[in-house]
């Protein structure tokens, strides 16, 4: 069985979660800690790869949430082509 990456307690972060959510409520959840963001920095944190090795300095740099959104609004325009319907995306 594959390994969870969304424990029930955070599964409010799954991408197709945040998107049930208003753009003010999405950039409250990317910022906050243990938020997005922070999950995403420290996903296989203790292992050694090459993601973990360039997620240790990163922050998180969308200054508001309208930008945030038009952000989404475009990885999900991605998502929605041709090629990528039957793609797993919900753990963007």
């Amino acid at each position: 069985m594959p390994k969870l990456i969304y424990s029930k307690d955070i599964d409010h972060l799954r991408w197709k979660n945040l998107l049930e959510n208003d753009s003010e409520t999405r950039y409250k959840l990317f910022r906050s800690e243990n938020g997005v963001f922070d999950f995403l920095k420290n996903l296989n944190k203790d292992e050694e790869s090459v993601f973990s090795k360039y997620m240790e300095n990163a922050y998180f740099n969308i200054p508001t949430e309208r930008v945030l959104e038009r952000v989404m609004d475009e990885i999900e325009e991605l998502y929605n082509t041709k090629e990528m319907k039957n793609k797993d995306r919900n753990d963007i």
